[in-house]
């Protein structure tokens, strides 16, 4: 009886080893399983802290290229009347350099009758001295 209460009382202090080594473990794995949660807390705070950064990047970019669409909206709008504005200022120069055309040759028409009329009129008195010589 005392070996079995012996071989009881050395099984029972080896399962209790057992349990103790078990238990470690166990406190060692929680360890790691509670530093892997705090990292991977960390890590997650870290990517939705960019992933924040990053939704406001895009809505400042978003903000830019609206006021940009605006700018180009404008300046085409600018163009357009520019384009306008130089094609009356051309068709009213053209119509101007006609008039100025017009008035030249008609300018030229005249000078050449009075320079036939000075002719004329160097002749008309050539003839007249002549006659006036003879008398």
């Amino acid at each position: 009886a005392l070996v079995q209460l012996e071989e009881s009382q050395l099984q029972v202090e080896r399962e209790r080893h057992e349990t103790q080594v078990m238990r470690e473990q166990l406190v060692k794995q929680q360890e790691e399983l509670v530093q892997k949660q705090e990292s991977i807390n960390v890590e997650s705070k870290r990517i939705k802290s960019q992933h924040r950064e990053a939704l406001v990047q895009l809505e400042e970019s978003k903000l830019q290229v609206e006021r940009d669409r605006h700018e180009i909206q404008v300046t085409r709008e600018q163009l357009v009347k520019q384009q306008e504005e130089l094609v009356q200022k051309q068709e009213s120069l053209e119509v101007e350099s006609k008039r100025i055309k017009s008035q030249h040759q008609e300018t030229q028409k005249q000078l050449k009758e009075s320079q036939l009329q000075v002719e004329r009129d160097r002749h008309e008195i050539q003839v007249t001295r002549e006659q006036l010589v003879k008398q």
